[in-house]
């Protein structure tokens, strides 16, 4: 039986003859298919926050003009560190600024380490979002909070920030790792 390639498996899937994917505007077309989630950005270098109780960016990520689509979806996985006692510890995704719509607003105690994901998804309109309730720890689940929305222009670029803030200045708090993904919907 011959291997498939990525190219030969697409164009099966959606019936369209596809060129090399080397081209920016091939990638870009690509991007645009609902079949085709995809990363955005990620990292796994741990970034620790400074010695303040500001609210502080951990990681900022460029989501360009058009994205996620109408429909479409980002979702954003992050893992974090950080001093397990008695101080708040506020972790937040943020979508447009530092100071943007808070889709999550996460306020950890007795907790060393903690995995969040979040979906934010435009609500057939580049200019309305919805998300899960933003105190819920992890992201999934059941709340007795209402649901989170914005107002974000996704038609136009921004960004997504994931940012943390520390009651005290000498607790630590580290984002591990982070994943954003697309899932355009047209």
């Amino acid at each position: 039986m011959p291997k498939l390639s990525s190219y030969d498996v697409i164009t099966a899937l959606t019936g369209y003859y596809l060129p090399a994917f080397t081209t920016a505007g091939n990638k870009r077309w690509l991007a645009t298919q609902s079949f085709y989630p995809y990363t955005l950005a990620q990292s796994a270098v741990a970034v620790t926050g400074t010695a303040t109780t500001n609210e502080e960016a951990y990681a900022t990520i460029t989501v360009p003009a058009g994205v996620p689509g109408a429909n479409g979806r980002l979702l954003i996985d992050s893992m974090w560190s950080m001093t397990s006692n008695g101080n708040n510890k506020t972790l937040r995704t943020r979508f447009s600024t530092i100071t943007g719509t808070a889709f999550s607003a996460v306020v950890l105690t007795t907790t060393a380490t903690i995995r969040d994901l979040r979906v934010i998804a435009n609500r057939n309109s580049q200019s309305s979002q919805v998300a899960m309730a933003d105190t819920l720890a992890g992201g999934v689940g059941t709340s007795s909070a209402a649901v989170v929305t914005g107002a974000v222009v996704t038609s136009a670029a921004t960004t997504l920030v994931i940012s943390g803030q520390k009651a005290s200045a000498g607790d630590t708090l580290t984002l591990e790792a982070y994943a954003v993904l697309v899932m355009y919907g047209a």
